[in-house]
């Protein structure tokens, strides 16, 4: 069986986006045809939780977002990991550099992000054999020894 043990990060988004979008709408109005490109993350840092994100704020939900570069933190910049990530929501969302060309947008995207590294355990179910407890019958001690055997045992006298 295997299950999803996923570690969630935070930071700051910075990278690329290519959209499909008709001449009428514009990269805002629809964020379901964003394709992220490129993807960077600075600042990042292990998070339990995710903060509130404003109810004017323009947010995109990805289930998986791939090759995604992170860095930590600035002092660090030597340092930079290429992970998958899952369960991403990208917040407080900024468009620039816009070009269009035909029906199709390209741009930057900076914002703050929330989403998990990927990781899935394997653990194997093994179903335990309930056994039934053991009684041992033995037979009662006498409590007692028959006058008789005291007799012949010499412990009385005759």
């Amino acid at each position: 069986m295997k299950i999803n043990n996923n570690l969630y990060i935070k930071g700051t988004f910075h990278g690329k986006y290519q959209a499909n979008v008709n001449s009428s709408t514009s990269p805002e109005a629809n964020l379901s045809k964003i394709h992220i490109v490129e993807a960077n993350i600075d600042n990042a840092t292990k998070s339990s939780y995710m903060q509130s994100v404003r109810a004017d704020s323009i947010s995109l939900n990805l289930d998986s977002l791939v090759d995604v570069k992170i860095n930590l933190d600035k002092s660090s910049e030597n340092y930079q990991f290429i992970e998958d990530l899952c369960d991403v929501v990208i917040f407080d969302i900024e468009f620039s550099n816009i070009i269009k060309e035909g029906d199709k947008t390209f741009g930057t995207i900076k914002g703050n992000i929330y989403g998990g590294l990927f990781n899935q355990d394997e653990i194997e179910v093994v179903k335990i054999k309930k056994s039934k407890p053991e009684f041992i019958i033995s037979k009662p001690k006498p409590k007692y020894i028959i006058v008789k055997d005291k007799i012949k045992s010499n412990f009385f006298p005759y």
